[in-house]
């Protein structure tokens, strides 16, 4: 097929009609789909680029279900522009819905050689694994469940993270 100036549409995957397009395959024959699809697209993009961990759960499950949804639109071929838009809003609200995880501990802790105590007060939203270190084991190690165990006097900072993100949350353990 050729567009007005004798240049074939093959040649023209950025505009077609005055539209914005992108080129497809479709059944083995070149077709262009105009701009809800490729918009649909680009959404998809940034959405499948979070970091689902870094948000909570809650809000994670809408999310999901969107992007679900999104991607069976963006498979089909000819698609209606109006499922397209619909199911790029839809997935744009989600992602707006997005609640970021927040992870928190104590300001600092202490306790006895010998006597092991759990990590009091922390508090995390999220689905993540949570992870724990310790900066001193000669003074205090710490199980990955959050179990203290004080093994000299000193202090060692305990650092509470999460897996999959960066998140942290650091405190000092005063062993005596």
């Amino acid at each position: 097929m050729i567009a007005s100036g004798g240049v074939a549409l093959a040649d023209q995957p950025a505009f077609v009609r005055g539209k914005q397009a992108e080129y497809i395959a479709l059944a083995g024959k070149p077709a262009y789909r105009a701009v809800p699809w490729v918009i649909l697209g680009a959404v998809i993009r940034k959405a499948e680029g979070l970091n689902r961990y870094e948000y909570t759960a809650a809000s994670v499950a809408p999310f999901d279900a969107a992007l679900a949804g999104a991607l069976a639109v963006y498979g089909v071929a000819g698609a209606a522009d109006g499922d397209c838009s619909a199911a790029a809003a839809a997935l744009r609200a989600a992602m707006a819905g997005l609640v970021k995880t927040a992870l928190a501990g104590p300001l600092s802790m202490s306790g006895q050689v010998g006597k092991n105590l759990q990590i009091a007060n922390i508090s995390y939203n999220g689905f993540g694994t949570l992870t724990y270190t310790s900066s001193n084991t000669a003074v205090c190690t710490v199980s990955n469940t959050g179990l203290l165990s004080p093994k000299s006097r000193g202090t060692a900072v305990i650092t509470v993270g999460v897996a999959e993100t960066e998140q942290k949350a650091v405190f000092a353990m005063t062993v005596t």
